[in-house]
Order: C-alpha cells, then structure tokens, then sequence
C-alpha cells in the first residue's frame, strides 16, 4: 500500500488480514489533505462500486438458498404500499438490478448530488419515495445504463429483509 500512497493515488488505507483465527490491521498514510491523522482499523470508508460485486454475491446466495428467484418481479420484494416501477405496463425483476438493465436513472433525483456526501442524509424512506413515483426510462431488460440506484435498491432490499430468510 505504501507505493499507492506515495503516488497520490489515495491519501490513506487500513489492510485488514484474517489468518488462522488471528486479525491484523495494517494502516497507511492519513485520512485526508485536510485531516493528517493516521487510519485505523475503526475508520469507515467510502468503498464505492465494489459494493456491488457483495451484493451480487448476496443475490446470488440467496437464489441458492431458494429464498428468491432471478426472474422475480421486483414487486414481490417491495415493502407494503411501494408500487413497482414499471414501463408500458414491464415491470423490473431482480436481475434487471443487478444487470443495469432495469432503465431507472443513475442516481435518484430526490437526492442532493452536489453534496459532499449524498448518501449520508437518504434513508430508505426517501427511497421508497423515490421508488414508487419512478418509471424505468427503457423496457427493463432491454437496454444497459449504469444506476447506482438499481444496484443500491437491490442491496436495500436485503437491509429490509425481503431477501434474507
């Protein structure tokens, strides 16, 4: 790690191994230009895309499991009273989220995208909100658009429990 940070390429980092029933945390560099203090094993950080590959993976245990099928309608998976986003009638299923396939829009436009950070205040209430008045600018399945929502709504749904068992 201590190439990539003295490249620039990010001010710091935590490395955590877990070996043999052992923890180590190994920390670099700072948390920021504007804050010199050292990383550590409690410092929560923005991981960005790769949280989708986790919930992929998580979608995928749960078909596995028998708990959800690919092909499941969105709807099925919906807290009560969140109608389904649907185009002409189509509505998204499960692996259109998981595909950028479902035509919903990048970001939701009920969140402030020129905050620092945008995610912080948007709770799930905001989200089914959002949900339930959107419609899906393509036919889901049909057309790829990266959505950060598609993917952060399938995550969601196992942070409410509609996936897990």
């Amino acid at each position: 790690m201590q190439p990539v940070i003295d490249a620039g390429l990010v001010p710091g980092a935590v490395v955590g191994i877990y070996e043999g029933g052992q923890a180590t945390v190994f920390s670099f560099g700072q948390l920021s230009e504007k804050s010199p203090s050292a990383p550590d094993g409690d410092t929560v950080f923005e991981i960005g895309s790769i949280s989708k590959v986790f919930t992929g993976i998580l979608l995928a245990d749960a078909i596995e499991r028998g708990k959800v099928k690919l092909d499941d309608p969105l709807s099925e998976h919906l807290p009560e009273g969140v109608e389904s986003p649907r185009h002409d009638g189509d509505e998204i299923l499960l692996w259109h989220l998981s595909t950028h396939t479902s035509g919903l829009p990048r970001i939701p436009t009920n969140m402030d995208a020129n905050s620092d950070n945008p995610c912080k205040a948007y709770d799930t209430k905001t989200l089914w909100e959002f949900v339930g008045h959107v419609r899906p600018a393509t036919k889901p399945g049909q057309n790829y658009a990266y959505s950060n929502l598609g993917a952060g709504l399938l995550g969601t749904l196992r942070t409410e429990r509609r996936l897990n068992p």
